[in-house]
């Protein structure tokens, strides 16, 4: 996991499914098609499943870093909260389409959380961009 870390190339996978899901949302209310709102639902059950192992490889790498400065792990907080608000709205989103919505009758609330949780995934990505990018982290040869 040292050499070759797995979050970076897990990370990917839930934020394309959950990008392109909510642009089916949208496209699927412009559109009328429905289609898309099923597809929607598929890729954002798909992100929540593929969630877990990249929270867990994120998570196990921590200790992997050297967090000598304080900028980047204020940077880490950030970027957590961030992602962990983003997966609670998209979960939240999922359930509702799940447990209220009937054929034919689309949810807003959940095309809502969909929308605020794709605005708030992208504002944690960028702070994980911030964390390779700026700090380094995942790039040092002096890692422990």
């Amino acid at each position: 996991m040292k050499q070759f870390p797995l979050h970076p190339m897990l990370v990917h996978f839930p934020i394309a499914c959950w990008g392109l899901s909510t642009m089916l949302d949208i496209s699927s209310i412009v559109g009328n098609v429905e289609i898309f709102k099923m597809l929607a639902m598929y890729l954002n059950g798909f992100a929540l499943i593929f969630l877990l192992p990249v929270l867990l490889a994120g998570a196990l790498e921590l200790k992997f870093e050297n967090w000598d400065d304080v900028k980047a792990v204020s940077v880490l907080e950030k970027h957590v909260v961030l992602v962990l608000t983003a997966s609670i709205l998209y979960g939240s989103s999922f359930y509702w389409r799940l447990k209220f919505s009937s054929e034919g009758n689309y949810c807003s609330p959940s095309l809502y959380l969909s929308i605020i949780g794709f605005m708030v995934l992208m504002i944690g990505a960028h702070y994980g961009g911030t964390l390779v990018y700026r700090y380094g982290i995942g790039q040092r040869k002096n890692s422990n």
